[in-house]
């Protein structure tokens, strides 16, 4: 473990270790975020957005934090900019996402009810936040047929479309 002073190491005394914060071989990878491992019944939605201010962090809390009635079992934001907020060439038809955070808001959908809730409550925390979304689209998280030319970058789309022709003749 890297040593470290503040809450994460308050959290470790106490015998917490939901952290991930460490170095691990590269095979463990796939278990750093925690995610179950085999086929799980989940729906979610998912935005990029473009800035992060007060505003939309209280938005946020009030869709799916606590007294929200959500029954997300997560809300999460992950930091883009830096060197994925730049494009580099030869990079492919990601050059760079552009965008300063992806929101994910992800619930269990064990049986049919479960799943329409948590849809409801994973749309209801996207639009939340919309005002701050930039309409583009991660596409590792797009459970629903997406419009792929919200996620490249120009002048990546129309190759992605003669890709798209070439090997799904049907679209």
């Amino acid at each position: 473990m890297v040593p470290m002073r503040g809450p994460c190491d308050v959290e470790r005394r106490r015998g917490h270790t939901g952290d991930t914060f460490a170095r691990v071989p590269a095979a463990t990878l796939t278990r750093l975020h925690m995610d179950p491992e085999g086929p799980t019944p989940a729906v979610s939605d998912s935005a990029v957005l473009s800035e992060l201010p007060e505003q939309a962090i209280e938005a946020l809390v009030a869709a799916a934090g606590p007294g929200s009635g959500s029954t997300l079992i997560a809300a999460e934001l992950r930091q883009l900019g830096g060197a994925l907020g730049r494009p580099h060439r030869g990079a492919g038809a990601l050059a760079m996402i552009d965008g300063q955070f992806v929101l994910f808001g992800v619930a269990i959908a064990a049986t049919p009810e479960m799943a329409a809730q948590g849809l409801t409550d994973a749309r209801r925390l996207v639009e939340a936040l919309r005002p701050w979304a930039n309409g583009g689209s991660y596409l590792n998280f797009a459970e629903e047929p997406t419009d792929t030319s919200r996620a490249t970058t120009p002048p990546a789309t129309p190759g992605c479309s003669g890709c798209g022709r070439r090997w799904t003749p049907t679209g």
